[in-house]
């Protein structure tokens, strides 16, 4: 996504979202730009839940979500959630600062020197079990790397 249609998005509703698409063996994912400097949050990050496409569920997602943070919602790491995935609970995770030249790539330009927090938002496989848990399906864990 080009900086100025970043900076736009962001002088209009006060956050973007960036998508990647998959590549090779890194899952596709998105993430916010904004909602640190508009709103004093940590910006959110969803990998694996599609192929990064434009309309897809983790570009809905990250939307729905950062206009939650606008209205004054807040997010905290390691808060379980029911209402984020319609039929799934999700958990926000901090994502470890190393991992931000890998996953956050735009967000890391947009702020330069500046530090910023990010949280992963966890979403279980089809029977309900996280990437942690040791009876996952191992597929889970490539499409869905924890970034803590």
């Amino acid at each position: 996504m080009d900086r100025a249609v970043i900076a736009a998005e962001i002088e209009a509703v006060g956050f973007a979202v960036v998508l990647v698409t998959a590549e090779g063996d890194e899952p596709g994912h998105g993430f916010t730009i904004g909602l640190t400097g508009s709103h004093g949050h940590p910006e959110l990050i969803v990998v694996g839940l599609d192929d990064g496409q434009q309309a897809g569920p983790a570009h809905a997602l990250l939307d729905a979500l950062a206009e939650r943070v606008a209205d004054g919602e807040r997010f905290a790491d390691g808060e379980t959630r029911d209402d984020l995935l319609v039929g799934y609970p999700c958990v926000l995770r901090s994502v470890a600062p190393e991992q931000h030249a890998e996953w956050l790539g735009a967000a890391l330009h947009w702020y330069g020197p500046q530090a910023f927090d990010c949280l992963q938002v966890v979403w279980p496989d089809a029977s309900g079990r996280f990437p942690w848990d040791p009876d996952v399906d191992p597929r889970m864990r490539t499409r869905q790397p924890l970034l803590g």
